[in-house]
C-alpha cells in the first residue's frame, strides 16, 4: 500500500511538471502577440521554473531515500552481527531523519558513486575485529581451501587510539561504498599524503561530509565481503561472474588504500584495504608525509546517533 501511494504522489508531481511547462509555453505565445505583457509573461515564468525544479527536487529526493531505505534490512542485519544486543532504530525512523538531512546533503549524497546506509554500532574497534575474525566470509575463488586469514594491524594493536573517534552510541551513516572508488593523486609531486588529506577534508566539510572512519570502513568491509560470498554463490547470474568486484578496497595498490578520519598533523595515518593475496583485511598506518602518494578519501555524511 505505500509503495502504490508512493508512485501516485510521484505521477502526481510529474503531471504538475508537465501543466507547469505547457503554462510557460503558453505564456511565451502571450508574449509574441502582446508587447505589453512582457513583465508579466517574465514573472510568471520564473515562478513556474521555480516551481519546476522545486517538483524535480522532491522527486529526485524521494528517489535517492527511498533506495537508502532499501538498505535498512541489510544495515540492520550487519549492525547486529557486530553487536547481538543493540537496539536499533525502526526503519521509519531512520527514514525520518533522512527526510530531515535537507536538499543540499541529499543532492550531494546521489553524486557518491554507490550511497550507502550504515548502522555501526558503539562497540571498540577490538570487538569490531573479534566479529570479523571470527565470520571471515572470503573464499579464494581458485581454491576452495584457501579461506580468509585474520585481519593483519601492521604494527599496531586494535586498542591503539590510532582507530578513533570510537562512536559513543548507534551511528547511522551514509557513505560512499563503491568498491572500486576513484582514487586521489597529489596534484604535485611535493604535495604530501597529509596536504592531500587537508585540502580533501576542507572540500568535503563544505558539502556537510566528513572522511569515512576507521569503524565505519570496517563495517562496510565486512558487509562487502557477506556480498561477495553472496555472488561467488550465485554465479548463473551475469551480474555476479566476477564476485570479487563487491569487495571494498580490494586488492589494488595502484588505487590506493581508504584513509580514515584522522589528525593529519600526526606522523601516520590510519587506512585500509582487502588483499586477495594474502586473503585478509589489511589495516595500516602509513606515513603523512610521504608524497607521490593516491589514496582514496570516502566522503561520510552523519544522518544521526541513537
Amino acid at each position: 500500500m505505500q509503495h502504490s501511494n508512493q508512485n501516485q504522489t510521484c505521477e502526481k508531481l510529474w503531471n504538475d511538471v508537465n501543466d507547469c511547462q505547457r503554462r510557460v509555453l503558453a505564456l511565451q505565445n502571450l508574449f509574441h502577440e502582446d508587447q505589453k505583457s512582457i513583465s508579466f509573461v517574465l514573472q510568471q515564468s520564473i515562478e513556474l521554473c521555480s516551481k519546476i525544479k522545486t517538483i524535480e527536487w522532491e522527486l529526485l529526493g524521494m528517489k535517492c531515500i527511498e533506495k537508502l531505505i532499501a538498505q535498512y534490512d541489510e544495515a540492520r542485519e550487519m549492525a547486529l552481527e557486530f553487536s547481538s544486543k543493540q537496539e536499533i532504530p525502526l526503519k521509519h525512523q531512520v527514514k525520518d531523519e533522512l527526510l530531515k538531512l535537507g536538499q543540499k546533503k541529499i543532492l550531494e549524497i546521489r553524486k557518491f558513486g554507490q550511497p550507502t546506509l550504515l548502522i555501526t554500532p558503539p562497540t571498540t574497534f577490538q570487538d569490531k575485529l573479534y566479529v570479523v575474525n571470527t565470520n571471515r566470509k572470503y573464499i579464494a575463488p581458485k581454491n576452495h581451501q584457501d579461506v580468509q586469514l585474520k585481519a593483519s594491524l601492521v604494527g599496531r594493536l586494535a586498542t591503539d587510539t590510532l582507530w578513533n573517534p570510537k562512536p559513543h552510541k548507534l551511528l547511522i551513516s551514509i557513505v560512499d561504498g563503491l568498491p572500486d572508488m576513484p582514487a586521489t593523486q597529489e596534484k604535485t609531486s611535493v604535495q604530501t599524503l597529509s596536504e592531500m588529506y587537508i585540502e580533501k577534508d576542507q572540500e568535503l566539510n563544505i558539502k556537510g561530509q566528513r572522511m569515512i572512519t576507521a569503524h565505519e570502513w570496517l563495517v562496510l568491509e565486512h558487509g562487502s565481503l557477506k556480498r561477495y560470498n553472496k555472488a561467488r554463490n550465485n554465479r548463473k547470474n551475469q551480474s555476479h561472474q566476477n564476485p570479487e568486484k563487491e569487495i571494498v578496497d580490494c586488492n589494488n595498490p595502484l588505487s590506493g588504500k581508504t584513509i580514515f578520519v584522522c589528525d593529519p598533523n600526526n606522523f601516520v595515518m590510519p587506512c585500509g584495504s582487502f588483499e586477495t593475496v594474502t586473503r585478509q583485511i589489511y589495516l595500516d598506518a602509513t606515513s603523512s608525509i610521504q608524497n607521490n602518494k593516491i589514496a582514496r578519501f570516502r566522503p561520510a555524511i552523519t544522518v544521526f546517533e541513537f
